[in-house]
């Protein structure tokens, strides 16, 4: 089993490797809001995209690092591995919900 990975972000939003955990954790602390990729609220729910900065992959070729979620508890959850993607993500998770409040 290969170790943990930790991320950060550069000055570009790119995920890059932290140097060990105490980097990534203080990184993290630090930059509370920049994790933030976008946060909308649609009717009664919340969309929102964040940088996790640990992969979520599970042995995929890419880590995934961003995840989607929809809140209250829904069982909308998906991971990326690039800011753009995740605002791409983002952005139809906000549309589908929309549609569907329309319907």
């Amino acid at each position: 089993m290969s170790a943990m990975r930790f991320y950060i972000l550069d000055e570009h939003n790119i995920p890059v490797a932290a140097e060990d955990a105490l980097t990534w954790a203080k990184w993290l602390e630090a930059n509370d809001e920049r994790r933030v990729v976008a946060r909308t609220r649609v009717g009664e729910c919340t969309v929102s995209t964040v940088f996790l900065g640990l992969d979520h992959s599970f042995g995929s070729i890419a880590p995934h690092l961003f995840e989607t979620m929809v809140f209250p508890a829904c069982e909308i959850q998906q991971r990326c591995s690039f800011w753009e993607e995740a605002e791409a993500q983002h952005s139809r998770i906000v549309e589908s919900l929309k549609c569907a409040l329309l319907s």
